[in-house]
């Protein structure tokens, strides 16, 4: 399910104060991504879009560790998930070491995660730093 919150962070202030007062209130929710932009998803032609896209998260990595998730629903047998991850990720490490940065892929501990979620034709593309992960549990990568 995606939705909209003004305020990102008094929206998981108050998640955290709910799970505090009712633990296990957020057991239902797989994780909560913040999603920043909001591409038009066209199954034809969707790298050059989204490579776009995931490369203005480049000077928030720079010389950092990263990985890509894509998450979709819909588009069976259209859409490759894991291909079009390491696609982006391989555009991000280019763009990054052409500009003299040298950033490492770590599906363990890194310092972003670029999340892209995919629901029918909507599209979601956001950014999961370690800060705030380590402030907020719930939010991770699908």
């Amino acid at each position: 399910m995606m939705g909209r919150v003004e305020d990102h962070q008094a929206f998981f202030d108050q998640l955290g104060r709910s799970e505090e007062i009712e633990p296990g209130f957020l057991l239902p929710l797989a994780g909560v991504v913040l999603l920043d932009k909001i591409p038009t998803v066209d199954v034809t032609s969707r790298l050059p879009p989204l490579k776009a896209e995931v490369l203005s998260y480049a000077d928030r990595i720079e010389s950092g560790s990263f990985y890509v998730r894509v998450e979709r629903r819909g588009h069976k047998g259209e859409i490759d998930s894991q291909q079009l991850e390491q696609e982006l990720a391989h555009a991000l490490v280019e763009l990054l070491t052409q500009q003299g940065c040298t950033p490492r892929v770590d599906f363990q501990n890194p310092d972003v995660i670029i999340v892209i979620e995919i629901v029918g034709d909507e599209c979601g593309i956001g950014m999961i730093t370690k800060s705030l992960r380590e402030r907020y549990p719930f939010v991770k990568a699908p």
